[in-house]
Parts: structure tokens; sequence; C-alpha cells
């Protein structure tokens, strides 16, 4: 009887565990009303700066990877940390964020406090992030927040801000700074031809997977604590440049990186 009991108990537990993995198989990413004003109010209209076509890249790139790929909105993020919350922005479609086990946050520099503590709670629950450029730099006001690593999420991607750069010929590859499932099938250079960068210092202990080079592949970008392109932080990975948008997206290389790191989540 008592084993049939344990038989029992095991064969819940890994039904539990296949239901659980079976559900996370969602790429989410952060469509922002916030983030689309901000691109809306600098007022540029080259395709380096083209929030719509940025979001038809990301849903096509996860698609043809064979992932289901859903739109979050401010709202699915508010009120998944808070479901009395009201949020500015009001949408209709709420997301839950339940079956998703990445999410994107492309440049999205404007985020609310809830959606700080919205990305907080989705990581702690298990989930996994992919954060780009000035992903958490302000609040939905674009306002600064009161923290030392002035990202609000810079604790969790093991970051803390420097300054920005966008002139060449720094920041024109970032280099493969250590051996990672992300490089697999890449050369040791990816090229980032738009030449713009969050530069960000890195505690000695960081997870540095990438640094940033100049265009002669020789130089390095910075000083070394504060040329780091790519960082994995607590289930996440951070790179200072949005590789989603032209004309980082049109190179091949960029694309199987960003692949890699998107297939090292989702496979986990």
């Amino acid at each position: 009887m008592r084993k049939s009991v344990v038989v029992f108990l095991t064969l819940v537990f890994l039904l539990v565990g296949f239901m659980f993995a079976e559900e996370r198989k969602v790429v989410g990413v952060l469509m922002s009303d916030y983030t689309a004003r901000w691109y809306a109010e600098l007022g540029f209209s080259a395709p380096d700066w083209d929030y719509l076509a940025e979001m038809k890249n990301i849903f096509d790139f996860v698609k043809g990877l064979g992932y289901s790929c859903v739109p979050i909105f401010n709202k699915d993020l508010e009120l998944y940390v808070n479901p009395e919350a009201d949020p500015v922005v009001k949408f209709t479609r709420v997301y839950k964020l339940d079956s998703v086990k990445l999410l994107i946050l492309p440049n999205t520099r404007r985020m609310s406090p809830l959606e700080i503590e919205a990305v907080r709670k989705f990581i702690d629950n298990g989930g996994y992030v992919l954060a780009l450029a000035q992903a958490s730099f302000r609040d939905h006001n674009n306002n600064s927040y009161n923290v030392s690593n002035v990202f609000a999420l810079g604790d969790i991607f093991n970051i803390t801000y420097s300054s920005f750069a966008w002139k060449p010929p720094v920041h024109g590859y970032i280099k493969k700074a250590k051996d990672h499932p992300i490089w697999e099938g890449l050369e040791d250079f990816v090229a980032t031809p738009r030449h713009w960068a969050m530069v960000v210092q890195v505690p000695e202990d960081a997870n540095v997977l990438g640094e940033w080079y100049n265009d002669d592949k020789e130089t390095p970008s910075h000083m070394p604590d504060l040329n780091a392109a790519i960082v994995e932080g607590k289930n996440s990975i951070y790179i200072g440049e949005d590789l989603f948008i032209s004309p980082n997206f049109e190179e091949p290389s960029v694309q199987l990186l960003l692949a890699n790191i998107i297939d090292y989540f989702m496979k986990k």
C-alpha cells in the first residue's frame, strides 16, 4: 500500500511538472504605449527609430523560430502584479503572464513602477527576461528612478548606467567574451552597424558574455569595467543596444545571436 502511494505521488509530481513545462511555451513582448509615445515625441522618422517596424521584426522573428509570440501591454504587466490596479493606459485585452516563459523588453525606456514590480515578480516565479538598450531607464512619465543603478531593473541585470554613445568607430562590434550557448555557430565578432549603445558599469563578478569593440575589431570601445555589451543577470540577459532595430537587425550574425538567446531561455 505504501509503495502504491509513493508511486502515485511521484506520478502526480511528474504530471504537474510536465503540465507546468507545457504551459510555459510562450514568448511575450512588451508592446508599450509608454515607450511608443516616447518614440513619437522624439520625432525621428529614420528606420532605426521605427517602433512599429521593430515590433513586426520581433514577432515575425520569434514565430519563425517556432515559438508562440504574444504582445504584453502595459496593463497586462500592471495587473499581473496588482489586480486592483487602475493603469494609466487602459486596454480591454489582458494576457495572463502565467504561460509566458520569456519576456522581451525591447528598448522599453519608459516603465511604470507597477511594471517594474511585475517584472520582478515574473522573474521570481521562474520567468526569463531579454532586455535591450534603455529597458527600465525611466518611469512611465519619463522621470528618473531614484536608484543607484539608474536602471530600475539594474540590480536584476547586474548593471549600472554610465553614459550613452552613438558615433563611430565605437560599438561597431560585440566580441565574444566567453564560451556560452548564445555564441553557438557564431564567429568572435557580431556587427552592430548602428554604433549606438548604453554604456554600463558592471561589478567584477558580473557574467559578461560580450564586449564592445570599435570598427577595427582590435580596440575595445571602453575601459574594462565599462565595456560590457551583453550581461547575464538573474534569469535575464541584458544587451546594451537594441538589436531588433534597423540596421542591426539586418545583420545575419545579429539574428543568429538573438535566435541563440531566445533558444537558450526557451529550452531551459
